[in-house]
């Protein structure tokens, strides 16, 4: 299954129902609980807005709410999102096993397990490395001397003058903040596992195309031989047309989603700079801030690396047809591929809804971009 890492975490959080449940009561009890998960990241969400509204005034808490904020704002949403349009997510996810993206041979079985492999190393390196800091945030208060304070800052409905309710509210944030991370790294992750199983299409798309010359050293006959080269081109041009449909998809339901995301993560790059600089190195909130800070630009640099290598795979198969033997085949399969070549030359690229194409120029693009309106920030208060 594809992104199947992302899809169990998200099912055992409870946003996510899966589709082995038929009968009517599971789904609507499964369908309460994925509400109650909604309305509680809603909560938090709302809870971090009213504290922002509260000390509007005290640049230092603006600073921290809004990066706060916007981060489980943008999971709520992204979760909402998903199961709105939960079922163009399983139609898409099903494209995956149709029978062209399958594989037929010993060495396609090798390519899908090789890549799939790397698929699920990099989903479990990023859902980790997102816990591993949200675990060294929280557990921020607990270095200084006296435990004072809450790891997030936000609206709680009671006062925090007793011992016991100060360790209520520090546990409830804990638990917050590690569910708000495990999802956001779960929903994070699918459209980069779907760009690599594109990938993977894309390399079964190269070796069966590299598999037409081999054709001549078969024991067809030369009539045969025709006739085989023409039905597997044909099961080319039809998978490449369909690695196509794969990437408009990708593109039509995430699009939203990682373009919404792209600008968040500008501005909390900008905040999350422009706040280390207002506190000294060994404040504990100057780390906090360049965890955050850190952890933002690797999630746009996998975003844009990912989508880069999706497109030039999608270009390397011009130069796979280009170092073929040509002198083996048909004229009528060498017109046939020189036209594969001209569509294969158009490259396949994630878009944030048309805005941002994925890579890593891009990438050094936002870097500048975030620069130049932290000096912004930072000259107009002086």
């Amino acid at each position: 299954m594809v992104a199947e890492f992302s899809f169990k975490i998200l099912t055992y959080l409870g946003v996510w129902r899966p589709q082995s449940l038929t009968s009517k009561w599971s789904i609507r009890i499964y369908n309460i609980c994925t509400f109650i998960m909604l309305s509680f990241e809603q909560y938090f969400a709302l809870t971090l807005i009213i504290y922002l509204f509260q000390n509007i005034h005290n640049t230092e808490i603006v600073l921290q709410s809004i990066f706060t904020f916007s981060s489980i704002f943008m999971i709520a949403f992204k979760v909402t999102y998903i199961n709105v349009y939960r079922e163009e997510v399983i139609s898409f996810i099903n494209m995956f096993m149709n029978k062209k993206c399958l594989p037929r041979n010993k060495d396609e079985v090798k390519i899908y397990k090789t890549l799939h492999e790397k698929e699920r190393l990099h989903s479990r390196i990023f859902v980790f490395s997102l816990f591993f800091a949200a675990f060294c945030y929280t557990l921020q208060p607990l270095t200084s001397k006296i435990v004072n304070s809450l790891p997030i800052m936000g609206y709680l409905p009671f006062a925090i003058n007793s011992r016991r309710r100060f360790w209520i509210a520090y546990f409830y944030q804990c638990i917050s903040g590690y569910l708000s991370v495990i999802l956001f790294a779960s929903i994070e992750m699918l459209p980069i596992n779907i760009m690599q199983q594109i990938c993977i299409q894309l390399e079964f798309l190269m070796n069966r195309l590299l598999a037409i010359p081999n054709l001549r050293n078969t024991k067809y006959s030369r009539l045969n031989i025709y006739k085989e080269e023409y039905n597997l081109l044909k099961e080319c041009i039809n998978h490449h047309e369909f690695i196509f449909s794969l990437e408009k998809q990708l593109n039509r339901i995430f699009g939203v989603l990682i373009s919404m995301q792209f600008f968040v993560s500008m501005l909390n790059l900008c905040t999350s700079g422009y706040y280390m600089t207002k506190v000294n190195v060994d404040n504990p909130n100057f780390w906090s801030a360049l965890i955050i800070l850190t952890n933002y630009i690797s999630h746009i640099f996998l975003y844009c690396i990912f989508g880069e290598i999706m497109t030039r795979k999608s270009l390397y198969v011009v130069d796979v047809i280009y170092k073929m033997d040509w002198n083996l085949l048909s004229i009528e399969t060498k017109q046939t591929l020189l036209i594969l070549m001209i569509r294969a030359s158009r490259p396949m690229k994630l878009t944030g809804s048309s805005l941002i194409i994925m890579s890593v120029e891009t990438f050094l693009k936002i870097l500048k971009t975030s620069y130049s309106a932290y000096n912004l920030l930072r000259n107009t208060n002086k």
